[in-house]
């Protein structure tokens, strides 16, 4: 449970690009959530930069779902923690926010690496 001072984030969401991304890869993944997780595990084991975009969410063309369903068990966020040791100082709300930035990131390199090698050995 979020201590009181804690910002809260309800969502996390996809720009319009991330997803026309997922929605190419709709045969690899048993759903968009699914894609979105990979995308993020693809964005850190790639070292890259989370995206600079500003425009997430259904009011943009973008996919939301809510962050119990995205992340449960807050996995995803110990990995962000782990992988980018800068976020541990900061709240929940600021890391899921980054998480989505990571997923726009590593949903952009995926479509860029599946063109080069049209396999989901890209992946590996």
């Amino acid at each position: 449970m979020a201590d009181e001072s804690e910002a809260v984030k309800t969502t996390i969401t996809t720009t319009s690009s991330g997803k026309l991304v997922i929605d190419g890869f709709v045969e690899w993944f048993s759903s968009g959530l699914v894609a979105a997780r990979t995308a993020f595990a693809f964005a850190l084991a790639k070292g890259i930069e989370p995206s600079t975009a500003t425009s997430f969410g259904n009011a943009h063309g973008g996919l939301t779902w809510n962050t119990s369903n995205f992340d449960p068990d807050e996995h995803i966020l110990t990995l962000l923690r782990e992988f980018v040791p800068e976020t541990r100082e900061l709240d929940k709300a600021k890391c899921y926010a980054l998480i989505e930035r990571y997923i726009d990131a590593g949903l952009s390199l995926m479509q860029k690496e599946h063109r080069q090698d049209p396999t989901p050995l890209f992946l590996l």
